[in-house]
Parts: C-alpha cells; sequence; structure tokens
C-alpha cells in the first residue's frame, strides 16, 4: 500500500511543479490571452452595472422581461459582440495562499483517481509507457470534454483551446511516467 500512497503525492508534486511551469516560464498562456483596450474603462464600467459575481453569457437569451426572445436574441447572437465572462465586483489577493492549497487539493485528487486506474489496469497495463500514455489519455479526454466544448459553445478562442489542451497532454504524461513505477505488482 507504501507504493500507490508515494506514487499519488508524487503525482500531485509533478501536476504542481508543471502547471506553475506551464504557467509562470513557458509563454503558450499568456500569447493567448488578451489584454482590454481602456482596461480601466472597461473595469469602472463592469463594477459600476455588474453588483454579482458570477458566470456571464452575452448577448444574454432572455429579454428585458425576463422570458426567453427567440428571434431577438438570434439577430443580437448573429451581429455580436458575443462572449463569456467569468467575474467577481471584489478583489482578493494575487496568487494567495488559498490558490495554492485548492491547486494542491486538485492536483492530489487527479493524482489519486489515476493511480486508482492504474492500480486497476496493473494487470494489463503492465510497463512504464504504456501506463504513462493511459494516463496521457486521461488528460486528452479531460481536455477535449472540457476545452472543446468551450470553444464550440462558449467562443473561446482556438489557440487558447489548442494550448490548454496540449498543456493538459503534457500535464497527464509527466503524471503517468511520475507513477507509474508505483503500481503494486498483482
Amino acid at each position: 500500500m507504501k507504493k500507490p500512497v508515494i506514487g499519488i503525492l508524487l503525482g500531485t508534486a509533478v501536476l504542481f511543479v508543471w502547471g506553475a511551469a506551464s504557467w509562470m516560464l513557458l509563454p503558450w498562456h499568456s500569447n493567448t490571452i488578451k489584454k482590454f483596450p481602456e482596461e480601466q474603462l472597461v473595469m469602472d464600467t463592469l463594477k459600476t452595472v455588474v453588483t454579482e459575481p458570477g458566470f456571464y453569457f452575452f448577448p444574454s437569451h432572455e429579454g428585458p422581461d425576463g422570458r426567453m426572445d427567440d428571434g431577438a436574441w438570434a439577430m443580437k447572437y448573429k451581429h455580436g459582440p458575443i462572449g463569456v465572462m467569468a467575474f467577481s465586483p471584489a478583489g482578493r489577493t494575487p496568487l494567495g495562499s488559498a490558490n495554492f492549497l485548492s491547486e494542491i487539493g486538485s492536483d492530489f485528487i487527479v493524482a489519486l483517481v489515476t493511480m486508482m486506474l492504474l492500480c486497476l489496469s496493473r494487470d494489463r497495463v503492465q510497463s512504464t509507457v504504456p501506463r504513462a500514455l493511459l494516463v496521457m489519455s486521461i488528460g486528452l479526454v479531460v481536455g477535449m470534454a472540457a476545452h472543446v466544448t468551450y470553444w464550440n459553445w462558449f467562443v473561446f478562442p482556438a489557440g487558447f483551446t489548442v494550448v490548454n489542451i496540449a498543456d493538459g497532454l503534457v500535464g497527464f504524461l509527466l503524471l503517468g511516467f511520475s507513477q507509474a513505477k508505483f503500481v503494486p505488482e498483482s
């Protein structure tokens, strides 16, 4: 039982370090995120107009009376602009300890699940490279299910989508290699 625990902890560390390196050292994420022109004007307008935190989709499908108006919405959507925004009117500490703890917790759960799947498949997938590829395929499924959906329905940019799927593939491949040797014998 000791080997899988080590694999989970090592996998958690690998995912965390890869995520930090991917976002902080490599230019690919920053190259896909745009800055608002007149950012202060946009921020001041948002503070005045939007009072509740949430995920916003525009144009809204609801009319002023709260009912759905398919025709008017379709025209607004067709002519644009269209988009989504995750918004919080309140500020918070950038890169705060809560962010790091949440990320480590999330990485731990991912490492736990992938180690469980490696243990369950140990009789069929018995060497390092196939195990790493199995974990990477899980990353591909996650990336396709999430990021392609966001690109398709919420107009996330294609470049942003590709970079995030690639980031996940590398992260899950590294996770697979870090855990492959810690799968106990059957």
